[in-house]
């Protein structure tokens, strides 16, 4: 009776046994696919606004979504800030060029 029931438990881990190796290898392997990007990006984050841009390296322009985009002149690369920003910055600018037109007319 003993010896059937080693015989059993013995027979069942020896078909259990690969497919437990499999599975556990494929769980580690998604694990490691699925943090690799994590694990090997430069952890080093540049600040953007450490380097002030000035408008002779860049265009600024106002899109129809009104959404602010800064070109860089020298590569051709361009960031694309949300709508809010955009409108601020384009009635900062109508209300300059309105207040400068407005005194050269008073002159």
């Amino acid at each position: 009776m003993e010896v059937e029931i080693k015989n059993k438990v013995s027979k069942f881990f020896k078909t259990v046994y690969p497919i437990f190796l499999i599975l556990i290898s494929l769980i580690c392997g998604c694990f490691i696919g699925y943090y690799y990007e994590e694990f090997s990006k430069n952890k080093t984050e540049i600040n953007e606004f450490a380097n002030i841009k000035v408008l002779k390296t860049t265009s600024i322009a106002v899109n129809e979504k009104n959404q602010l985009i800064i070109i860089d002149k020298n590569n051709g690369t361009y960031k694309i800030y949300e709508d809010s920003i955009g409108q601020v910055i384009f009635n900062i600018y109508a209300n300059k060029l309105f207040i400068k037109e407005t005194t050269e007319k008073k002159k």
